[in-house]
């Protein structure tokens, strides 16, 4: 069907034919391409090149599950009894860990 109407459409857009050749060419060219598109979108989960790769993708996930269950991440964090303000560090010139600005 659109083979059929691209070309009787394109005539009333042009006057000569082979702008009518060149448009209906670029107009199923693009349906084309949209259609392979969404196809290799359609089913993402397959071994294909531009699939997702499941496997890479649940080894890291594992890895991230067993360090949120190590024993370091049990620890909450606890403030500083020798802790800075930022305004004092901000204030001093002659802090250590003020950024030097020029």
């Amino acid at each position: 069907f659109h083979w059929l109407v691209t070309p009787a459409v394109m005539c009333t857009f042009t006057s000569l034919p082979v702008w009518t050749g060149t448009f209906s060419f670029l107009v199923a060219l693009i349906y084309l391409s949209l259609n392979k598109i969404a196809t290799e979108l359609e089913d993402p989960f397959g071994r294909d090149v531009n699939d997702l790769n499941l496997d890479e993708m649940q080894a890291e996930m594992n890895k991230r599950l067993l360090m949120l269950m190590s024993k370091g991440a049990n620890t909450s964090p606890k403030l500083s009894t020798t802790a800075t303000p930022i305004v004092q560090i901000l204030g001093d010139k002659d802090h250590p860990h003020r950024a030097v600005t020029q």
